[in-house]
């Protein structure tokens, strides 16, 4: 191409001696110089490239600049080999240009330099990341034992999150306890915070089982039920290392069901996760029956002390509810005769404090707007009945079931009940009547502590059974003493006198 141009301008100007005289001229003089600048500056542009290309390969290979991107928040994140962490472009914009500033080779294109990283960054999915093993091990804490009992549980958890953020799986169900359902809360909105609704990885979390359920997708995980202490704040703080170890699990283990099936070694724990897989309701009634009732006895039991057994056999076994009451009796009739309200010739090693209970219930127990009591408390009056004890746990849901009318507060006092037994409040103001018959003479205010201590003196010196608790005892003084008598936490000297 070059050679013909050449001919053709030669041909053009032959009779033209300056012209050719000068195409002479450039071709001796200018043209090398200007052909050799070119090439110095391919040469230049060869190595800067290539220098460019070793720095950004070593630049990602370093583990003090890994750096990911998620486009549906703008938002950049780093990761430190410990932990993955939000960061600010103008902060990865400052940390290559600084690096680049040590390198003079290219100084001169530091920002394209910097342009094709921050491009590189942005091509790079989080949820492809790989964590260090302190990153998994500090997740893995975390979880367990505070919310599981093993931890295989635990990579079965994060396992079906990372399943969720990949979609695999979309026909398999995971059912949890309702507790549990606040922890999720917590890592869905934190995880909105990021990538809004592009991925959620609790989606195959339920809490409440239809009989429309395929039982062959259904699979159990069981929560420790767990204080609210410092998890919520463990998960906002550490939400990309749950996602991302989540990812790297799924990734690993391949599927949430390959792994229980192939990688998890407590059989126990595998044979309940994959308890509902091949069953069905008749199969899972038939095993309540064999394990909760006799069958070979000629005693009738009422159809609601069946159906506390029924709920506290899903409860002790971690199942969800599978199907309603009336479902389950529909279901029972089928298999034990019935008279309404009765199960007929059956009988049950339960009934051994069931029906003990419904009777103290019956018999001393009634409706007290001004009373109330600790479920300790009625565990006391009871062991004393009939000298025999219930757990304050079984205690409660005994009460939650056969009497839901009352209000619970916090799993620790029954509201607005009383019992023939124990009458609380007489017992505390007789103590006061007592103590002012004695013509307490005080120049100070007697605290409610202070009183508190008199009542607990006197309660053991009269043999007195029952003591309540603090709470109640203030509560009741500053109910029974009249305001003017009162300074704050205290009782005042003339209220003696009065």
């Amino acid at each position: 191409m070059a050679e013909e141009k050449l001919a053709m301008l030669l041909t053009q100007y032959q009779n033209n001696t300056k012209v050719l005289a000068k195409i002479q001229e450039y071709m001796e003089n200018k043209l090398p110089k200007l052909i050799e600048a070119f090439v110095q500056r391919e040469k230049r542009k060869e190595t800067l490239e290539r220098e460019m290309e070793i720095y950004i390969n070593l630049f990602f290979s370093d583990p003090n600049t890994q750096f990911y991107y998620i486009p549906i928040s703008n938002i950049f994140i780093r990761y430190d080999g410990k932990h993955y962490k939000t960061i600010s472009e103008d902060t990865i914009w400052h940390i290559i240009l600084s690096d680049i500033s040590s390198k003079e080779i290219l100084m001169d294109w530091k920002y394209k330099v910097k342009t094709k990283i921050i491009k590189c960054i942005k091509e790079r999915n989080i949820t492809h990341s790989i964590p260090e093993s302190n990153t998994i091990q500090n997740i893995l804490k975390f979880l367990y034992p505070t919310f599981f009992k093993t931890k295989d549980q635990a990579k079965y958890f994060l396992t079906c999150l990372g399943d969720n953020i990949f979609r695999k799986n979309r026909t398999i169900e995971h059912f949890i306890e309702h507790y549990a359902n606040p922890i999720l809360l917590q890592i869905q909105d934190n995880c909105y915070f990021l990538f809004k609704n592009t991925i959620n990885p609790t989606d195959s979390f339920k809490y409440n089982f239809h009989e429309s359920n395929k039982y062959n997708n259904c699979r159990l995980l069981h929560f420790n039920i767990t204080e609210e202490t410092q998890w919520r704040q463990f998960i906002k703080n550490n939400i990309l290392d749950i996602l991302v170890v989540s990812c790297h699990y799924s990734k690993r283990y391949t599927s949430s069901d390959y792994f229980i099936q192939h990688h998890c070694h407590n059989e126990e724990i595998k044979s309940h996760i994959l308890y509902l897989k091949d069953k069905n309701i008749n199969q899972i009634i038939e095993h309540f029956i064999s394990a909760c009732i006799n069958q070979e006895t000629a005693c009738k039991v009422e159809e609601e002390i069946i159906f506390y057994l029924w709920k506290n056999y899903l409860i002790s076994h971690s199942f969800p509810f599978f199907v309603n009451k009336e479902r389950v009796k529909q279901l029972l009739k089928e298999k034990i005769k019935y008279e309404s309200p009765y199960f007929l010739n059956i009988n049950s090693s339960h009934l051994s404090y069931i029906t003990p209970f419904k009777n103290f219930w019956k018999q001393y127990m009634y409706t007290n707007t001004e009373s109330d009591f600790e479920i300790s408390e009625i565990c006391s009056l009871f062991k004393d009945t009939f000298q025999e004890g219930i757990s304050e746990d079984r205690m409660l849901s005994l009460i939650k079931h056969f009497y839901p009318e009352y209000i619970i507060q916090g799993d620790k006092y029954i509201l607005n009940i009383g019992c023939s037994l124990w009458n609380k409040e007489e017992n505390i103001v007789h103590f006061i009547h007592q103590l002012k018959n004695k013509q307490i003479i005080s120049q100070e205010p007697l605290s409610f502590y202070k009183m508190y201590e008199l009542y607990c003196e006197y309660s053991h010196s009269k043999e007195i059974k029952y003591i309540t608790s603090k709470q109640y005892f203030e509560k009741i003084i500053q109910k029974i003493i009249p305001s003017e008598f009162l300074s704050q936490t205290a009782i005042l000297p003339i209220f003696w006198e009065s």
